[in-house]
């Protein structure tokens, strides 16, 4: 298992909408006055020897990496899928938010094959595709059930900032019966989440997060966007005019009807959007992962970054 050092430097409050120079990514409790410490830094890795395959005439190289732990102390993974040395723009996609959701690398029983894996293998598949991006993947819940890690805190609501909302779903009381956690990244695989995106930072071209199911077609939802013409409204635009999925902006912080009459709070793609990373959630519309469904999302995705 990989070493870490836990760091303690202090983070101050984000400032809405900048992407940070460091790529140190902080956040405030609901008074505004707390402050959390940067997500453990990665000194040791196991298994971060790249290792080249061959895709027909194409050498891929895949490089895995221990990025952080879960909630129990294992390891959580991210492979990197590069074709050129040196190359840093980067496609991030992260499955296994939801491990009910069947989008991490298996299922949660670990019995079948999950959306993840079926991702990695049409980018091994089809390298003419993408030959000028990294492609980074990880599972980021692997030891977690239904929508929750084993601290039983849905992830997908443990991220704080201006548009997440995260103090209106409770004004009153944060501790670990809240399914959104005591504080904004309380969770070890926040924090993992936070340090898989430093290690690419400003070079992430799209950072995509993977649910289901939206039926009949799918759905593509943006991270928080102020317009039509923001980056992350514009790829998820895009990905849904080619794959034929819904575009909504259905979690939106300015309301989602008598459900959720004040948005969706804690929600990791708004969180990213916001430090200036486009970032869109993908919900396929079948449970179970589809080499069909993930063809057609896959090509999307990276059709959306060459317009």
């Amino acid at each position: 298992m990989a070493s870490y050092r836990k760091e303690q430097p202090i983070l101050k409050l984000f400032v809405a909408g900048t992407l940070m120079g460091s790529m140190a990514i902080g956040c405030a409790s609901k008074s505004g006055t707390s402050e959390y410490p940067v997500a453990p830094k990665v000194t040791d890795t196991v298994g971060s020897v790249p290792e080249e395959i061959q895709s027909g005439t194409t050498t891929i190289e895949s490089q895995q990496e221990t990025i952080g732990e879960t909630a129990l102390g294992n390891p959580i993974k991210m492979v990197t899928l590069s074709q050129k040395p040196g190359l840093k723009e980067t496609l991030m996609i992260v499955g296994g938010i939801h491990p009910g959701e069947k989008t991490g690398w298996l299922s949660q029983d670990k019995s079948q094959t999950g959306w993840l894996t079926m991702v990695k293998q049409w980018f091994m598949d089809n390298p003419q595709q993408w030959k000028d991006l990294n492609v980074a993947m990880v599972d980021i819940n692997p030891d977690g059930k239904g929508r929750q890690n084993p601290n039983k805190v849905d992830l997908a609501r443990n991220f704080a900032c201006t548009s997440c909302n995260w103090t209106k779903t409770d004004p009153n009381t944060r501790d670990y019966a809240d399914a959104d956690g005591p504080e904004p990244l309380s969770e070890p695989e926040s924090q993992t989440l936070i340090n898989a995106v430093n290690i690419s930072g400003p070079n992430i071209r799209l950072l995509v997060f993977l649910h289901n199911v939206f039926q009949p077609s799918g759905l593509v939802d943006p991270g928080h966007c102020d317009g039509s013409a923001d980056k992350s409204c514009l790829a998820a635009q895009e990905i849904a005019r080619l794959s034929g999925a819904k575009y909504s902006k259905i979690w939106s912080y300015r309301g989602n009807g008598a459900q959720y009459p004040e948005g969706l709070a804690g929600q990791p793609a708004d969180y990213f959007s916001e430090r200036g990373y486009p970032t869109v959630d993908i919900e396929f519309p079948i449970a179970n992962p589809s080499k069909k469904q993930t063809s057609l999302f896959c090509k999307a995705i990276v059709s959306s970054l060459n317009q």
